[in-house]
């Protein structure tokens, strides 16, 4: 995977502050190019929090608004 160029963006993650990078390639035994957004947030303690969406290559705009629904509306509950 590669990162796509002008991908890398600031995210309101579930209300706080977050990054978003996109990636882009082939997984090996496919045929076909998938996107993989990785979005990271820091959550109470200093934890980090990972999320990986994958999304086909060739129509990542009709899976956008969803995308950006799920960052937004993370909610993650403390365990400890």
């Amino acid at each position: 995977l590669q990162v796509v160029a002008g991908s890398r963006r600031r995210a309101t993650v579930g209300g706080g502050e977050g990054l978003v990078t996109v990636l882009a390639g082939t997984p090996q035994g496919a045929s076909r190019r998938e996107r993989v957004s990785v979005v990271t947030t820091e959550i109470s303690g200093g934890d980090l929090v990972y999320m990986l969406y994958v999304t086909p290559d060739d129509a990542p705009r009709e899976y956008d608004d969803l995308l950006e629904a799920m960052i937004r509306n993370l909610k993650v509950a403390a365990t400890r």
